[in-house]
């Protein structure tokens, strides 16, 4: 009777390890979500959100409200990417050098 309740346990454990690990490969998980390409590097979206929180901090700093700075920041999110772009291209044209 031990025998049959141990086999039994067993198999419940083989069946439910083998859908969990089926479960696991179906699944897409995202890590971060790419923003530009430039080149072999990539942009990231954490990325982009570092640097807008930097910026929101120091014009904090500056003396400006937070609601005020997050405005001021938002507005210049696409010239904010393009300026993470510029600095990208420049980087890898000095490894070139």
């Amino acid at each position: 009777m031990k025998y049959l309740k141990f086999t039994s346990f067993a198999v419940m454990v083989v069946l439910a390890a083998g859908s969990s690990a089926f479960a696991q490969e179906t699944q897409t998980r995202v890590v971060d979500e790419v923003v530009a390409q430039v080149n072999n590097d990539v942009i990231t979206l954490s990325r982009v959100k570092r640097e807008m929180k930097d910026a929101v901090d120091a014009f904090v700093q500056q003396g400006k409200s937070r609601e005020e700075a997050q405005k001021l920041v938002d507005e210049k999110q696409g010239e904010l990417i393009a300026n993470l772009i510029t600095e990208e291209l420049m980087l890898q044209r000095a490894k070139e050098n």
